[in-house]
């Protein structure tokens, strides 16, 4: 929807403050470092889960189950 007088713009995902249509963050520290580590933390819940998977289909081999 747009609103006269009000120019096209998106919010930062991390904040909801105003940006420029087509950017994600807002550019500010705080946003930025926020980012990062839910890069880091979804990095880790991957590995987690891979490893999860891997531990059951190694324990499953071994018990003969498959």
């Amino acid at each position: 929807m747009t609103v006269p007088g009000v120019p096209d713009h998106g919010h930062c995902e991390i904040c909801a403050e105003p940006v420029a249509r087509g950017q994600r963050f807002c550019g500010s520290k705080s946003c930025d470092d926020k980012h990062q580590q839910n890069v880091r933390d979804k990095k880790r819940q991957v590995y987690l889960l891979v490893g999860v998977i891997a531990g059951a289909v190694l324990l499953s081999k071994l018990l003969g189950g498959w």
